[in-house]
């Protein structure tokens, strides 16, 4: 809102008008361009540069900056007062004509923003914006200034209206009351407006997810369909092959034996003749006689060697059939669960120990997979990644992705596994470097108890039993390091969750009198929820 005070903040003290592209000079005062440039031309005939509002001296001519902060508030005011003066409505107490900017409700002057005070000395002066009709400012009974508001009608009255009209005996208030209680009502509801419509808002979110989540459940349902009708074909295959193998030993059986039958026919038959033959010779020489029984023991010694039984079905071949085809089902089934483009398991990383990271104590096996402790010192060269406390740390390294592996601490009397950074301490015997016991690793340790530990700060785990192998199944990006005791079922023993920040290594503590051996599983869970 333009007014006197301001715009004498914004008179240029040489031309005494508005600034007109103002510029500042070093010492903080604004001039118009033109005006400060003229005033130093002058000043160079003199040989002397000062400001003109402070007189602050200058060694050489000083260069005016442009103020464009100033220019726009300069000529935003301009168009202001411009648009007041087209109302025609000025401020009869200043001499400088200056437009009005309120108008007295009570007596109808238009005064500027600096008289109203002085006029304006009682209550009943209540001020409005100029150039608007007064007529719907006033009642139009009591032609006195609507000051007040009836609440039960919701109109605005006069104080005659209130007191002895149609709105005696009502609620009433002043205007001003009135427009706070309002203005905070509105508050309220606009709140409570916004609020709703956020709650709204939310309201079809969730049921835009109970309608995705339906959706994708009858998309996985078929899928998974799909993918158990593939599985049973397969198995029906297997099936099938086993019936087929059943059916052909026993076609193999059943004519090896049909054979043996018709040997024996063959031979029944020939005993036959021969019997009729000999009830029809009477035989009286002897050696014919003797040449009838030396034919019949012939064939009874010759013909029942040659006819042999056979066994029964081989069971043997038919349990191989069956244990090739389940032993093949697991890779069956991955390939099956890729190609549907299920969540599948993954080969686990092949953990090897690095030798130049062990402890001189440290014995490792040629295959890299076991560590023991040995209290002849190796006399390995102190390389740099070496430990000096009783550790050693695997080959590979973990940035991304999820990984599994399996250690055998059934030949440890006391164990300390887990994960650390590559940049844990190596050159100092103490927590610094134990791993479990500093920010840079995570393990689970036994010593008559079994704990996970990070930080130096342990959980005690109470298992059924004491572990043999333990399973560790790691998860870098969503920050997982889960430990499980492998046994008739795998039971979860500790999960850790952290934000992993560096490389990731196996590591291992192995004090005296202990052996452990790394392995895996032949595969491991991608995903795990």
């Amino acid at each position: 809102m333009a007014s006197s005070e301001l715009r004498k903040e914004l008179n240029c003290s040489i031309c005494l008008g508005i600034y007109t592209d103002p510029a500042m000079l070093k010492c903080g005062h604004n001039f118009c361009q033109e005006c400060i440039e003229n005033a130093l031309d002058v000043q160079e005939e003199c040989g002397t540069f000062t400001c003109p509002e402070c007189r602050e001296e200058f060694q050489e001519r000083p260069v005016p900056l442009r103020n464009l902060k100033l220019f726009r508030i300069a000529e935003h005011f301009l168009e202001t007062v411009s648009a007041q003066r087209e109302t025609g409505i000025h401020c009869p107490y200043c001499q400088s004509n200056l437009p009005a900017d309120k108008t007295s409700l009570h007596c109808a002057a238009c005064l500027c923003d600096i008289h109203p005070k002085p006029h304006c000395t009682s209550a009943e002066h209540v001020l409005t914006d100029p150039g608007i009709s007064l007529d719907n400012k006033k009642c139009s009974i009591h032609s006195e200034a609507l000051k007040c508001y009836c609440c039960d009608d919701d109109v605005c009255i006069c104080m005659s209206c209130g007191l002895f009209g149609d709105h005696r005996g009502h609620q009433v208030e002043l205007l001003n009351e009135a427009r706070l209680k309002k203005k905070t009502t509105n508050q309220v509801r606009d709140q409570q407006i916004t609020k709703m419509e956020e709650t709204m808002k939310l309201i079809q979110r969730l049921e835009m997810q109970v309608k995705a989540a339906k959706e994708k459940t009858s998309v996985l349902s078929k899928r998974v369909t799909g993918l158990f009708v593939d599985i049973k074909g397969w198995l029906g295959a297997l099936e099938q092959n086993v019936h087929s193998e059943i059916l052909r030993q026993e076609e193999q059986i059943s004519h090896h034996i049909a054979e043996l039958i018709q040997q024996l026919v063959v031979k029944k038959n020939e005993l036959s003749r021969k019997m009729l033959q000999t009830e029809s010779l009477h035989m009286i020489d002897p050696l014919m006689e003797l040449l009838v029984v030396n034919e019949d023991s012939y064939y009874r010694t010759e013909g029942s060697s040659a006819i042999t039984l056979t066994d029964y079905l081989n069971e043997d071949s038919i349990s191989k059939i069956i244990q090739k085809g389940l032993f093949n089902f697991p890779d069956f089934a991955f390939d099956l669960m890729t190609k549907k483009e299920f969540p599948v398991l993954e080969v686990p990383p092949d953990i090897s120990l690095d030798i130049t990271t062990a402890n001189n104590y440290i014995n490792i096996s040629d295959d890299l997979k076991s560590a023991f402790y040995s209290s002849k010192s190796q006399s390995r060269l102190d390389e740099p990644q070496r430990f000096i406390s009783n550790q050693v740390l695997s080959i590979e390294s973990f940035s991304s992705g999820q990984h599994y592996w399996e250690v055998d601490v059934s030949k440890a009397k006391v164990w300390n596994i887990g994960v650390a950074y590559q940049s844990i301490e190596r050159k100092m015997d103490g927590p610094e470097s134990f791993i479990g016991f500093n920010e840079k690793s995570w393990s689970l340790a036994f010593q008559d108890t079994l704990g996970a530990l990070h930080n130096a700060k342990g959980l005690k785990i109470t298992p059924p039993s004491t572990p043999q192998t333990v399973c560790i199944y790691l998860n870098y990006e969503d920050g997982w390091l889960s430990f499980y005791q492998k046994s008739d079922i795998k039971r979860h023993l500790h999960t850790f969750t952290a934000n992993f920040t560096e490389p990731l290594h196996a590591a291992f503590f192995i004090p005296e009198d202990s052996c452990i051996t790394v392995g895996c599983g032949r595969r491991a869970y991608r995903n795990v929820t």
